[in-house]
């Protein structure tokens, strides 16, 4: 979000999907809140700002937000992963914690589970959360369900031809010649069929621009100098598009980054060759 927009946001007051937290001591708070919007709609925390809405900023570290993220995945089970960013507001920090409702609930944070009941966080029962636990049985994995935000045209037809034809000649399995795009798109899993709508697994293999709806789906590597990620980034890449093309393309990044050496041994005129490299990594980001 923009500073006019986290603006906006604090001038509404807290609500149903918004929290606010003077401090990042009040980690026990802020974990509980965590909890509730990933059991409930989702929602935004912000730290550093006043339950009245004055902005109080908070002091933010080298490692702050990387600490933060680690301990709300450390703290809740299923792990969260949140989207964690720092905002600068009339000269002070305040952070800003996105969270959508989780996909596997009942979402606990240190053995209880919460949900958001208006401005304030609720501990969920036991009833609740036996029944919460008993929908989630029925429920699609993810890839299997609907990808909202895209329609029948971001299928790229060129990507599924080239799919097809890959199939074919590594796993042997012939295109049905009589069956339509449509047909063909919701026998791989690609098209829901009910919703003539890209299925979540349709369109990050098969769309035209996956990031444009899934902003998770995005692989960024890099390579620092020495052996420890503080060091200076000698090369990165942030990879986008459908999975096998972030794979294609972080392959060429480590093979561009791995330097071959070969040299004569003594009790022979062959040559010998290994691979040096140093440490390369990647790791998915949320890059608006």
């Amino acid at each position: 979000m923009t500073e006019r927009e986290i603006k906006k946001l604090i001038q509404t007051g807290e609500s149903q999907s918004l929290e606010f937290k003077s401090s990042l001591k009040l980690r026990n708070e802020i974990g509980e809140t965590i909890s509730a919007f990933a059991n409930t709609s989702g929602g935004v925390i912000l730290i550093g700002v006043s339950d009245e809405g004055k902005i109080l900023g908070v002091d933010i570290g080298r490692k702050t937000v990387e600490d933060l993220a680690n301990w709300v995945k450390e703290n809740t089970d299923p792990p969260l992963y949140p989207d964690v960013k720092v905002h600068q507001i009339g000269g002070k920090d305040i952070i800003e914690i996105s969270l959508k409702e989780s996909d596997d609930k009942p979402v606990f944070f240190k053995n209880h589970a919460f949900q958001r009941v208006g401005k304030t966080n609720q501990r969920i029962s036991a009833s609740k959360i036996r029944e919460l636990a008993k929908q989630e049985k029925v429920k699609l994995p993810w890839d299997e369900k609907i990808c909202e935000r895209a329609a029948l045209e971001d299928i790229d037809e060129e990507k599924v031809s080239w799919f097809l034809s890959r199939r074919e000649s590594v796993r042997n399995v012939k295109t049905p010649m009589d069956m339509s795009f449509f047909e063909l798109m919701m026998n791989i899993g690609a098209i829901n069929r009910e919703a003539v709508k890209p299925t979540n697994a349709g369109f990050l293999f098969l769309g035209k621009y996956p990031q444009r709806c899934c902003l998770n789906s995005q692989l960024r590597i890099a390579r620092f100098k020495g052996t420890d990620v503080i060091h200076q980034v000698i090369d990165r890449l942030d990879c986008q598009g459908t999975l096998w093309e972030m794979v294609n393309l972080a392959e060429e990044f480590i093979r561009r980054n791995i330097r071959l050496l070969s040299f004569r041994v003594s009790t022979s005129f062959q040559e010998e060759r290994i691979y040096h490299q140093e440490r390369i990594y990647g790791d998915k980001q949320n890059i608006p």
